[in-house]
């Protein structure tokens, strides 16, 4: 998506594939009209109507970037999880979504455990989980969420993800709450 101002102010998105809901593009439309808006509004794949800001979008001022609120609690976050599911997955990740899909705006996979760990990392996704995974999978993505400020843990939390291979990140404001979710608490 890529408006040029012509219906008040420039949005640029990268939506295309994804459902972009109606009321928040009237929302970003809005807010990139007002005069404080330098250059154009920003929105994420997941953007959905806030309370003011649309939330998942990023507003450049004159003087400052205005981040819209992303992830203060979990019914606003965007989780992930491997949904290329196999019959050996089905028990314990059917569970899982079925505790999360109440509790959440939605559940994508856009790609590698890696690339999710990222978009947890970039405030893409407030929260990650997933079972299975090696080593590889996991590391990189690690480093990224904690050094961005996010937690990350095993499902087990007396578990190491590197080794156990079961993954719980998030953004630390919904860390305890999305984590007990997951884990059946």
């Amino acid at each position: 998506l890529h408006t040029d101002g012509a219906s008040g102010g420039r949005i640029k998105a990268f939506v295309r594939g994804v459902p972009f809901d109606p009321s928040a593009l009237r929302q970003l439309r809005h807010v990139a009209s007002l005069p404080i808006v330098h250059g154009w509004v920003a929105a994420m794949p997941d953007v959905h109507v806030g309370k003011g800001a649309t939330v998942g979008s990023v507003i450049p001022t004159k003087e400052a970037i205005i981040p819209a609120a992303v992830g203060v609690d979990i019914g606003c976050g965007m989780m992930a999880t491997r949904t290329s599911l196999t019959a050996s997955d089905l028990p314990d990740t059917l569970k899982d979504l079925a505790r999360l899909a109440p509790a959440v705006a939605g559940v994508r996979r856009w790609g590698s455990a890696a690339l999710d760990l990222a978009y947890v990392a970039a405030g893409r996704y407030e929260g990650f989980w997933e079972r299975r995974l090696n080593a590889w999978d996991i590391a990189a993505g690690t480093l990224l969420v904690r050094e961005a400020g996010g937690l990350v843990e095993a499902i087990n939390p007396s578990a190491d993800p590197l080794e156990d291979g079961e993954v719980i990140a998030a953004n630390e404001p919904i860390f305890s709450q999305f984590a007990d979710v997951v884990r059946g608490g």
